[in-house]
Parts: structure tokens; C-alpha cells; sequence
């Protein structure tokens, strides 16, 4: 379901950029989404994928905005703080050959 929704905004988004149609027919597709956007239908089932996010999702932990994430083993993985760098590498002599 998330693909299909993902695909058919794609889609609208590739039309309204691409159109040759002008503004008029921006305006009709923005006003047709705004509707589409406000359908109690849509809005029931927007609340329900907030909700379950946030059932699913812990709030808080390390700080970093990710969650702990805790594998089948059963151990917990904490995110490291900071960025990671690459060590350079030199030739066979140890230099920058």
C-alpha cells in the first residue's frame, strides 16, 4: 500500500512539473489534492498511521533521534555519537606512494 501511495504521488508530482498546461491545471490538481487531503476518510486512516508510529516507536533514548534498536540475539545496540571517519591509506612502504 505504502509503495502504490508512493508511485501515484510520484506520478502527480512528475505531471504538475512536467504539465504544459499552466497554472490553471496546477490549480486544479493542487485544489483536487487539498480535497483529497481533507476526506474524513483520509484523515481517519492519517491518525491511524501517526498512532501506530507512535505505539511502535519509543520516544526519548539516546538523544540522537533514533531509537536503541535491539537485534535477535537479544543485545542492545546504541547508536555511537558523532560522526565516523575514514582512515587514509598510503602505498606499500607506508607512504603516499
Amino acid at each position: 500500500m505504502k509503495g502504490k501511495a508512493a508511485l501515484l504521488a510520484g506520478l502527480a508530482a512528475g505531471y504538475v512539473l512536467g504539465t504544459r498546461d499552466g497554472r490553471g491545471r496546477y490549480e486544479q490538481i493542487k485544489s483536487s489534492a487539498q480535497g483529497l487531503w481533507k476526506d474524513p476518510r483520509v484523515q481517519d486512516k492519517a491518525s491511524a498511521a501517526r498512532d501506530a508510529v507512535h505505539k511502535h516507536v519509543p520516544s526519548g533514548g539516546s538523544g540522537s533521534g533514533a531509537p536503541d534498536v535491539t537485534p535477535s540475539s537479544g543485545t542492545t545496540v546504541t547508536p555511537t555519537p558523532g560522526p565516523t571517519t575514514a582512515t587514509p591509506t598510503t602505498g606499500p612502504g607506508g607512504t603516499d606512494d
